[in-house]
């Protein structure tokens, strides 16, 4: 397969509301869109969503570097751009990324299926692993967060991440919250870099009193 056109632009995705982290209060989705056409037919795409406190990028770098590696690869075989790209953007993890996704995604629509499958063709098309996914909640008051878990529950949703990071006692509160409105859900904490060792295991301990 060739690759036979290529567009690189930036995405800015506002959120239906303020999503809070350890690490930041987000309001839009600065993100970077990749599009890759196979044989002048399928179109394949791609995200990049650059964390500067994870990667240093931002929606700018990661633009600028796809923008410089394309300027160079086309038209070209779908293996020799990925490998092109693992080694060129080596610097750009959310670039290539991007890359490496779109490029998946073409190939699975030019086979004709899901990209699940196209990764595990062993997966069956009905598979209920193969469609679920998990609510991300920012960091809430606990009232609103096991509010938004209850509604979470309700859709269907069988796992629900929970932000944490804002003090122990508020997180305690919320992870509770969570687990009573959704007490058959699985349950994610992610603290975004927030926790040293001795505070992460004080907040288990809290937890699992």
């Amino acid at each position: 397969m060739q690759i036979t056109d290529w567009q690189v632009r930036e995405w800015d995705v506002p959120m239906r509301s303020p999503y809070r982290s350890a690490q930041r209060l987000t309001t839009t989705a600065h993100n970077v869109l990749v599009s890759l056409t196979v044989d002048g037919e399928f179109t394949g795409f791609g995200e990049s969503a650059p964390a500067t406190y994870v990667t240093g990028e931002t929606q700018a770098t990661v633009a600028d570097a796809l923008h410089r590696f394309f300027a160079h690869h086309a038209p070209v075989s779908t293996e020799t751009l990925l490998a092109r790209a693992v080694k060129e953007l080596a610097d750009s993890p959310g670039a290539r990324g991007a890359v490496e996704i779109a490029l998946h995604d073409a190939a699975a629509r030019a086979a004709g299926v899901p990209l699940f499958q196209r990764l595990n063709p062993a997966t069956p098309a009905n598979a209920l692993l193969a469609r679920a996914t998990d609510l991300s909640l920012s960091i809430l008051p606990p009232d609103e967060a096991g509010a938004r878990a209850a509604a979470a529950a309700a859709q269907g949703f069988q796992a629900i991440k929970i932000k944490i990071g804002s003090g122990e006692a508020e997180d305690v509160a919320r992870v509770r919250a969570v687990a009573e409105a959704a007490p058959n859900a699985t349950l994610r904490l992610d603290g975004n870099q927030a926790f040293t060792p001795e505070t992460a295991l004080s907040l288990f301990d809290r937890l699992t009193d």
